[in-house]
């Protein structure tokens, strides 16, 4: 992301370079400038499409994280392959920090969570998974830093969040009701206190493990 960010800037500078270039001899805009200058901006488009594609789902979960948690001046950022050189939490898929407010989902994560949003029902899951990431990392944001409360807070908000992106709520309650039953008892942040009528019950609409 960050080569064809500076790509994109590269033909920008093309097209700058020849109109400004050309401003004072509007005769050399012949045939042969019209068809370079048309050749670089597609060049330009294509190497733009995606930064422009993550810049905009980035401030768009960033909004949603916020209509979460309540919690305002959050950003998001889905790391590249060059960003993560530079990342010292390379080893999870996704990590936030509730000081700096930043949400941050490992290379290939924000792929997983577009699939998950453009198309809930056919949903692998990674994608269903990638899911569960956005509301917990949210869940950091709010100020819990242990693991396992997060991640019982996050179960018990994954269908509001997934209502919250677009998902029908039907389909954002099956998904988490399977994800607790079948996904959830393996997971490293497995606590049997998150049950119902447990300690870790905050009673909420729509629970993991089903409505009474």
């Amino acid at each position: 992301m960050f080569f064809l960010t500076l790509l994109s800037l590269f033909f920008c500078w093309l097209i700058y370079r020849e109109v400004v270039g050309n401003r004072f001899c509007p005769e050399r805009f012949d045939r042969f400038n019209l068809i370079y200058l048309g050749g670089v901006f597609v060049l330009l488009i294509a190497s733009a499409w995606l930064p422009i594609k993550y810049w905009s789902f980035e401030r768009e979960m960033a909004r949603n994280v916020t209509q979460l948690t309540g919690v305002a001046g959050v950003s998001f950022h889905c790391n590249s392959a060059f960003d993560s050189i530079f990342d010292n939490d390379l080893g999870v898929a996704g990590h936030a920090n509730p000081y700096t407010k930043k949400v941050v989902f490992q290379v290939g994560w924000c792929d997983a969570l577009m699939r998950y949003i453009e198309d809930p029902m056919g949903a692998n899951q990674e994608a269903k998974f990638s899911m569960h990431m956005f509301t917990h990392e949210a869940m950091h944001i709010r100020g819990e830093m242990v693991e396992q409360r997060t991640d019982c807070q996050a179960l018990q908000r994954d269908v509001e969040a997934a209502v919250i992106l677009g998902v029908p709520q039907h389909i954002a309650k099956d998904h988490t009701e399977e994800f607790y039953t079948t996904v959830y008892p393996k997971h490293p942040y497995y606590t049997n206190l998150c049950a119902p009528g447990k300690a870790l019950d905050e009673y909420l609409i729509h629970p993991p493990w089903g409505e009474s």
